[in-house]
Parts: C-alpha cells; sequence; structure tokens
C-alpha cells in the first residue's frame, strides 16, 4: 500500500489527475479480492493491480473515461467470455468503484500525504471512503481515522452519524464493506522495521527491494560515506555510528527483522550478541560455515545457549 500511495503523491504533485480503481466486492472465483486497487494517471500510467488481463484492460479505459468526465463510475461485471469477448476463465463477479482524483485540489494531495507519512513511521491508521449514494455520481468522501480514534484527516463531506461508527471501525483488521452505511473502511497495517546493519554492496540491493514491499528500512553503519541519504535515497532511517553505541539507542522489538551484513567478523559478532539479547521476529546474518561456526563458539563462550 505504502508503494501505492507513493505513486499517487508522486502524481499529483506532477499536476496530473488520476482514477483509483478499488475492488470493493467480489462473488465467486475472481483474480483479485477486496481491496485490491489500481491507480490510472492522465498520461495513461498505472500503478498496483486489480489482477491484471482483460480485466485491467477494460478498467483502464474506463479509468481514463473518468479522469475525462471528472465523474465516480461504479462497475458490475460478470468475469467470463461473454463480458469481454475473450477468454476469462475465472467466471466470478466483482463490483469496482472507480474515483476521480483532482491534482488540483491541495486538500487531496495532503491527505495523501498524511497516509503516507503515518505508514513510514509506522502508526497504525483506518482509510474510510464514504460513497454517498445519494448524489450523482457515486460521489466520495475520504477520511483517515488513528488509533484513538481521531480523525486526522479528510477530504470531502462528512457523513451523518461518523462519530457514533468509529468502534465498529476501529475492529477492521482488512478491507470491509459496511453496506448500510455507505462506508468502505481498511486497516492500513504499519510497515515493519528492517534494520539493516552495514551499508556495502549487499545492502545497495536489499534496501530498496525491503521497501518495495512494504518494509520501513533503517540503515547503520559506522562509516558516513556508506551510510547516507544519496546513498541510500529509499531508506526510512540512516544511522552512522560504532555498532556497539548504535544498537542499544534502536527500538529493536517484537515487530522487528534484523539483518547484519556489516564488512567483518567481529562487527557481525557485536551486532549479534546485542541483538540476540532483543525479541526480533527475525535475525539473520551471512557467512561462511567457517565464520557462522567460530562466531557461535564465541557467543557460547559468553554465556549465550
Amino acid at each position: 500500500m505504502r508503494t501505492l500511495i507513493k505513486d499517487i503523491i508522486r502524481l499529483l504533485e506532477g499536476g496530473q489527475s488520476l482514477a483509483l480503481a478499488t475492488i470493493v466486492q467480489q462473488r465467486g472465483s475472481v483474480p483479485r479480492e477486496s481491496g485490491a486497487r489500481m491507480v490510472v494517471g492522465q498520461d495513461g500510467s498505472t500503478a498496483g493491480t486489480i489482477g491484471g488481463g482483460v480485466l485491467e484492460a477494460f478498467i483502464c479505459h474506463e479509468a481514463m473515461d473518468v479522469i475525462q468526465d471528472r465523474q465516480n463510475r461504479w462497475l458490475e461485471l460478470n468475469l467470463n467470455s461473454r463480458t469481454f469477448d475473450a477468454d476469462m476463465f475465472c467466471g466470478g463477479t466483482v463490483s469496482i468503484l472507480i474515483e476521480h482524483i483532482d491534482a488540483g485540489e491541495e486538500a487531496c494531495r495532503e491527505f495523501f500525504r498524511v497516509i503516507f507519512n503515518h505508514l513510514k513511521y509506522q502508526t497504525p491508521i483506518w482509510l474510510v471512503t464514504w460513497l454517498d449514494s445519494s448524489a450523482p455520481g457515486y460521489e466520495t468522501s475520504r477520511f483517515l481515522i488513528n488509533d484513538v480514534g481521531e480523525i486526522i484527516s479528510r477530504a470531502g463531506d462528512m457523513p451523518a452519524g461518523m462519530d457514533s461508527l468509529l468502534p465498529q471501525i476501529q475492529k477492521v483488521r482488512t478491507f470491509s464493506e459496511f453496506s448500510d452505511t455507505g462506508l468502505l473502511v481498511e486497516y492500513l497495517d504499519n510497515a515493519k522495521p528492517a534494520f539493516i546493519f552495514g551499508g556495502g554492496h549487499i545492502a545497495l540491493k536489499l534496501v530498496p527491494l525491503l521497501d518495495m514491499v512494504g518494509f520501513k528500512t533503517v540503515v547503520i553503519d559506522d562509516r558516513p560515506e556508506y551510510a547516507n541519504k544519496k546513498r541510500f535515497p529509499a531508506a526510512g532511517q540512516i544511522h552512522v555510528g560504532e555498532f556497539p553505541t548504535v544498537v542499544p539507542a534502536l527500538e529493536i522489538d517484537e515487530h522487528s527483522y534484523v539483518v547484519i551484513i556489516t564488512r567483518g567478523h567481529t562487527w557481525d559478532q557485536q551486532v549479534l550478541a546485542q541483538v540476540l539479547s532483543s525479541q526480533a521476529a527475525y535475525i539473520g546474518m551471512i557467512g561462511s560455515k567457517s565464520k557462522r561456526d567460530a562466531i557461535y563458539r564465541s557467543l557460547r563462550e559468553q554465556g549465550f545457549t
């Protein structure tokens, strides 16, 4: 989700209006589940996916009309060969909402910036879309709700009785449709931190990959020429300092992933000895069997089991 939001911000800040397609309902066999999203830019570029193939090509065509008409659309589609005049073997049905997102509205741009910042800094939020069935053209409003039940950002009008629905909204942990109120609710899971110890050639490939799949990456190295924003533009945080000094200052908890790829055995062992005392969800260290055995032997001598 964080990557998709980044693409939305890039398009909007580049002056491009866009269409946001969301699978709201699914029945039977379909290529993607409810909550899957795709963005279509004014220039025809896309980000995200709702299943690929002829379905996605059809939605791209509809999305361009939405951008042109500046009006949302609600589509009910049977995924069979009769609908698309092509080989479609899914056979299920989907309901897809295509929303027009106007690059000229500052409130809209700011709304997506708020989403991105909360995802980047690990703050759980709920994205709520209100589909106003009483308005022509399937008009929508959007709201962000934090973990204490506050509406922290909004783009559009507030539906009646919103406050009373907050406890129900905060129970959502996936994507849900409140059909009786016209609310679409999605819990946006916060990015888990991946602590990368060592800024060498492996980290150069690993950090953008982890960022792409939704981790918040933290790069740590004792060499400023290796640990800097120019070298790691995708990193959420960068720390420069001696490893024994830096590790205690990091918030490594049960949600954290740790990758140890420093430039030498001594530093690897120092980091490993410290993070073994944490509650990290994952600890990985690269090395040969002989290196591993030597480090394990040394750690046992220090009292580690």
